[in-house]
This record gives structure tokens, C-alpha cells and sequence, in this order.
């Protein structure tokens, strides 16, 4: 945390400027009056109202204090010193300017507040909260400013969380039309003197594209799955066991794994992870030889891994497995000389269908670690569960660390295909073709905001991947890979 500046004064003092008197020597003491100063002035006056005078000689009458607040005239700010470098803090404006982080007030040149940086502008769907990107730079770790705000000034109502910090979060109006625009500013203030600058966000439609427009052989995988290759590729595989890469040219490498393909999972050392549950096993395909090998077939213990019906990676390489057996199957990958391990860290009634990573939503300025980790898992009966990994330092209202609870019933029926969540909390699922957006704010329930009808062919939404800008899914029925910009600063 940085640190605040209280004594104003001492940035005047260093200008050599003006220090705070119009006469009389700092080190004299109270009440003491320099020789030849102005009638009136009198120093400081004592805290007990009632003041020095000096011999009131050579500096005049000295007045009588008055509670220590004699300045001989009014209450405005007392006029610089003869011989005052015009423009520079503490003496008179020039033309109506200052030099340096300072303004024109009343013709005095005032420390101002530095002017915040927004970005400017940025776009997202409606609905999502988004982060409101600001920052105040101040030399030395010294907070440039008395108070900061972010207020919304144009558009549909949002609501504004974190208000008095640089970075804020909004929750936007979900019933808003395309290219609508919401304006928010953010105003630094520093004594009298404010800054701000505007942030701007624009509406973007709800039109995802096909990824894969101009490949016809994406008809012809009808895949289940689907992995981001790099390229503009993509890695898919199907009911019927294939395993493909496609790319803007076409079908660019074809597998036949044996097995139906039920989710897949980019991984470490060129690898590409893939459930297969007939199998009771995670195979593992290996880019740089085209090869299929198992990953992990068993517990540690020896038994049956189980009917892997979904699976999440995380940062760290550690692979997080459903079963249709109901079992959440952690897979802790092998740490220097610590062989991996794989153990069931939960059992929960019913079949999960996808899993996601996320965190408990906390304030952006929260320190790394401090968010919790939590698995949000999607079931076959169509609700949206959750289990925490590790504890939230901040907030305190993450989930119970490994009791599987209810995050989020969904509208309608059948089960989540998909299921993906950002660090601000925005969760989308996928189920019975629609696609809906769940957004939750800290200290609050999570609640779905929006329900987006399915386009021709681009529906499904199996396997979806939230990059937090792009959302991605493919359509189980037609192959077909939708991706669609939800954000972009």
C-alpha cells in the first residue's frame, strides 16, 4: 500500500517559493515578527489566543493572535512573497498557468492531483461486469491525491463497486442494445484542485461468428469437443473416436483414437489431454510424434480411475477429473522428485458434465493469492455446483473447502454441456442449446442475467473456453466452432 502525503506545506517550502509567512522567521517561534514586517501580521499567535507582539517597534503591532489564526486580513490564501517566481507553486499564476502538477486557484499556483489514466475506452456484451481500468501515478509511493472516485456520467444506469479505488468494477445493465455507450470518470482531488478522465464502453452485438467458416470438413467431424490449437487451429474430437486438427486450409492431421472423445485439454510438453470414458482412462497425444498413450488409467491406490466424462487443467499442470460414477478425481502432477498422484477428493450425487477453475470475486486491488480457488461444476441434472480448493483471505465468503454445495440452478432442462468463468465472476453455461450468462458480485448470490437464444448451427455450446475476451464453444450436432468477442479494452 502506498503511503499518503498529509503535509502540503512542505511541497511549497521545497519550491523556495513560499513558506507559509508573509514575514517573520519559521524558527522564531510564535508571535515573533520579522524586522520591518508588514503592520498586522504578527506571526502565528500562541495556542492560547493570545499573542506575542514582538517589541511592535520594528514590526507593528503584532495583534493580539486571536486564537492563533492572526493574519491581519481575511481568511483567503495569503498573497506570495515579493520577488515570487511567477507559475511556480505557492506564487502567482502566469496568464493563468502553473508550472509542474499544480493549478490556478484564486491566482495562486495549487498542488494538484496528477491526471488519472483510463484507457479510454473499451467494449463488452451487456450484462458482464467488466474491470474500469485507472491509475494515478505518484513519485516516491506517495498517493498523489486526498480522494479518488469513479462516478458514471452517460448511459443506462450500472451499478459501481470499489468506487474509491483506481480500479473499479461495473456490472452492466443486461437489457441494453448494441453500440448503446456507458461513460464513467474517474476524479482524483487533492485539496481544492480536481483530475479525472473518462472511460467509455460500448455495447457489442450478440453475433458470434463460426471460427471455421471455410472448412468444409467440419461437418463431417461433428465433434464433441474442442481445444485451441494456436494458429487459427483447432483440436476436436468426436463420439466416434476421431481426433483431428483443423485449420484455415482445412483438415490439417486426422487421428483415429479408438474410443469415443468426450472433452479435451491443451497440456504441458506439447500434449493434448482427452477423455475417453469407454476407456477408463485419460489418453494423451503427443504433437511432436502424433502418438496416442495413456495418461493416467488408475487411482494411486490401484482401482479403476473411473468414466472421465469432463476435465479442467490448471496453472500448476494438475488435471481435475469427473466421472460418471459422480467422483472429482484430482491428478497432482510430479513435483521435482515427487512422483504424481491421483486420488478421488470428493464424491457428489450425480454426473458432472464440465468443470471450470474460477475464484471467489474479490476487490481488484487484492493481492495475489488472496481471491481463493474454487471448482465449479456443471451436472448432468443441469446445475451449476461448487467445491473450494483454497480459502479466501479477503472476502471470506468462498465455498467450504471440499464439500461440494450449490453455486447456481439454471432455467430449463437437460444437462450443462459447457461451463467456463472469468476472474471477475462472469460464468457462462451452456445447456439445452441456450447460452446464459450467471454474474456475482462479492458478498452476494450469484444470479443469471442473461439467457441468449441459439443461432443457426452455433448452438450446443459444448466445451466452453473463456479466455476473457473470446468465448469459444463447438456445436455437438453440426462440428461447427463458434467463438464470440464478449470484451475488449
Amino acid at each position: 500500500m502506498r503511503k499518503r502525503a498529509i503535509a502540503i506545506g512542505l511541497t511549497w517550502l521545497a519550491t523556495g517559493c513560499y513558506d507559509g509567512h508573509n514575514g517573520g522567521d519559521p524558527m522564531d517561534g510564535p508571535g515573533a515578527a520579522e524586522d520591518g514586517g508588514e503592520s498586522g501580521d504578527g506571526g502565528d499567535g500562541a495556542d492560547d489566543g493570545v499573542g506575542d507582539g514582538a517589541d511592535g517597534a520594528d514590526g507593528g503591532d503584532g495583534g493580539d493572535g486571536d486564537g492563533g489564526d492572526a493574519d491581519g486580513g481575511d481568511d483567503g490564501p495569503p498573497s506570495p512573497p515579493s520577488g515570487c517566481q511567477a507559475g511556480a507553486i505557492g506564487c502567482e499564476c502566469l496568464d493563468g498557468a502553473c508550472s509542474g502538477i499544480s493549478a490556478c486557484v484564486d491566482n495562486i499556483c495549487t498542488p494538484a492531483p496528477p491526471t488519472p489514466e483510463t484507457g479510454g475506452e473499451g467494449s463488452a456484451v451487456a450484462g458482464l461486469t467488466v474491470l474500469l481500468p485507472g491509475e494515478v501515478d505518484g513519485d516516491n509511493d506517495v498517493i498523489p491525491y486526498d480522494t479518488l472516485e469513479w462516478t458514471q456520467i452517460e448511459g443506462p444506469d450500472a451499478t459501481i463497486e470499489y468506487a474509491d479505488e483506481e480500479e473499479a468494477v461495473a456490472y452492466l445493465p443486461a437489457n441494453v442494445d448494441p453500440d448503446t455507450q456507458l461513460v464513467f470518470r474517474l476524479t482524483a482531488v487533492l485539496g481544492e484542485v480536481s483530475a479525472s478522465a473518462d472511460y467509455t464502453i460500448t455495447i457489442l452485438p450478440d453475433t458470434p461468428e463460426e471460427q471455421l467458416a471455410k472448412v468444409p470438413e467440419v461437418a463431417t467431424v461433428a465433434g464433441a469437443a474442442v481445444a485451441p490449437a494456436g494458429n487459427n487451429a483447432f483440436w476436436v474430437g468426436n463420439a466416434a473416436g476421431t481426433f483431428v486438427r483443423l485449420g484455415g486450409d482445412g483438415m490439417e492431421l486426422s487421428v483415429e483414437s479408438g474410443s469415443p472423445i468426450s472433452a479435451l485439454s491443451g497440456y504441458a510438453d506439447n500434449r493434448i489431454l482427452l477423455a475417453q470414458p469407454d476407456l477408463q482412462q485419460v489418453s494423451q497425444f503427443n504433437v511432436n510424434n502424433n502418438e496416442i498413450t495413456p495418461f493416467v488409467d488408475q487411482l494411486s491406490g490401484g482401482a479403476p480411475l473411473g468414466a472421465v466424462t469432463t476435465l479442467v487443467v490448471d496453472g500448476d499442470d494438475n488435471v481435475y477429473m469427473g466421472t460418471s460414477e459422480g467422483a472429482l478425481v484430482f491428478y497432482d502432477s510430479p513435483d521435482g522428485a515427487e512422483p504424481s498422484t491421483t486420488v478421488v477428493m470428493n464424491t457428489m450425487t450425480g454426473t458432472p458434465t464440465a468443470l471450470s477453475l474460477g475464484q471467489v470475486p474479490v476487490a481488484p486491488d487484492a493481492d495475489d493469492g488472496d481471491e481463493g480457488v474454487v471448482l465449479y461444476i456443471g451436472t448432468a441434472a443441469g446445475d451449476v455446483m461448487q467445491v473450494g480448493l483454497t480459502e479466501a483471505e479477503v472476502v471470506g465468503e468462498g465455498p467450504e473447502i471440499g464439500t461440494v454445495t450449490n453455486y447456481v440452478s439454471v432455467p430449463g432442462t437437460g444437462p450443462v454441456t459447457g461451463l467456463a468463468i472469468d476472474e471477475l465472476g462472469n460464468m457462462w453455461v451452456g445447456k439445452a442449446s441456450n447460452l446464459y450468462l450467471v454474474r456475482r458480485a462479492p458478498s452476494s448470490a450469484p444470479e443469471v442475467v442473461r439467457t441468449l437464444a441459439p443461432t443457426d448451427g452455433l448452438g450446443g455450446h459444448h466445451n466452453l473456453r473463456d479466455d476473457g475476451e473470446i468465448l469459444l464453444w463447438i456445436d455437438g450436432a453440426t462440428g461447427r466452432i463458434a467463438r464470440w468477442r464478449t470484451f475488449n479494452n
